[in-house]
């Protein structure tokens, strides 16, 4: 396992924003505009792509995805060792409706009760 040189445990503990809980498959969401969101199909790959790079994906590599003229990767930038789990930083890129949207998340484990919690550290 590769632990590249990361930020300081503050920056989790000192606030973050509790997105989800319980479930990796619930990818984050992604604000695409006013009246623009992505098909059921766009919205599945978008995210099965965060959910591959989550339990798959080294550091640093990309997991690309596409899906009717939507099209997107998930990269984690970073494993951070936390009390009683590790969280993964996860850097999202997507290119839809002409637009290139960008957003970076936390998925953090916990191991005494199995939970993956997704949060907002942007």
């Amino acid at each position: 396992m590769v632990i590249p040189i990361f930020c300081s445990a503050q920056q989790l503990s000192d606030s973050p924003k509790l997105l989800y809980r319980d479930t990796l498959r619930i990818a984050p969401t992604i604000s695409l505009g006013w009246f623009k969101t992505f098909t059921d199909e766009q919205m599945e790959h978008y995210s099965m792509a965060q959910w591959h790079a989550m339990v798959y994906a080294e550091v640093n590599e990309k997991v690309k995805w596409s899906n009717g003229g939507a099209h997107g990767y998930s990269q984690v930038l970073q494993l951070e060792p936390k009390a009683g789990g590790y969280c993964k930083h996860v850097r999202t890129v997507v290119f839809a409706f002409d637009q290139r949207v960008a957003q970076t998340h936390a998925a953090c484990h916990t191991y005494w009760n199995n939970y993956w919690s997704w949060y907002n550290i942007e």
